[in-house]
């Protein structure tokens, strides 16, 4: 969430992508390292997508992202406009 912020951008989790990312590493026997390969999973592309374009304002993770490995939700520009990213 720090690094978004340096950006501009505001990260947010819904809880229920929190409860899959879990899920996921209690399935695979994981600990510390497996909650953030599936971040990581999760939200590669729009880490490096952030800084380049400057008008994503909020990035929210959720349970699809985690579970059907779908988009972040992002907020581009003033307007508060929701689209999904690819």
């Amino acid at each position: 969430q720090k690094l978004f912020e340096l950006d501009g951008v505001t990260l947010e989790f819904e809880d229920a992508a929190l409860h899959a990312v879990a899920r996921e590493a209690v399935e695979r026997h994981t600990g510390a390292r497996g909650l953030r390969s599936i971040l990581e999973r999760c939200m590669t592309d729009i880490m490096f997508e952030t800084p380049s374009t400057g008008d994503i304002e909020k990035v929210v993770i959720t349970e699809d992202c985690v579970t059907k490995k779908a988009p972040p939700e992002v907020v581009r520009g003033k307007s508060g406009k929701k689209a999904l990213e690819a």
